[in-house]
């Protein structure tokens, strides 16, 4: 599982690269607890976690989040 670290990495890289969208497939969970703004599309789809918080994330800009075919999940949780 990539740390909120690595992820941070990825999401800038994709954005210098033209990319606006990150999916994130087939996980059982996703912690993101020092994301604060995203400037690109997170999709969801499909995954298997009950729960998903961004507790810190206080802007998407130019962007969304999208959960897609997540049977499982009942709280999402986000500042």
């Amino acid at each position: 599982m990539l740390q909120v670290e690595e992820l941070t990495s990825v999401i800038m890289m994709r954005q210098q690269e033209g990319f606006r969208l990150l999916g994130i497939v087939n996980v059982t969970s996703f912690p993101v607890p020092s994301l604060t703004l995203s400037t690109a599309r997170c999709r969801f789809d499909p995954n298997y976690f009950t729960t998903f918080t961004a507790a810190n994330l206080a802007e998407i800009q130019e962007g969304d989040l999208s959960f897609v075919s997540n049977p499982e999940i009942t709280n999402i949780s986000i500042s």
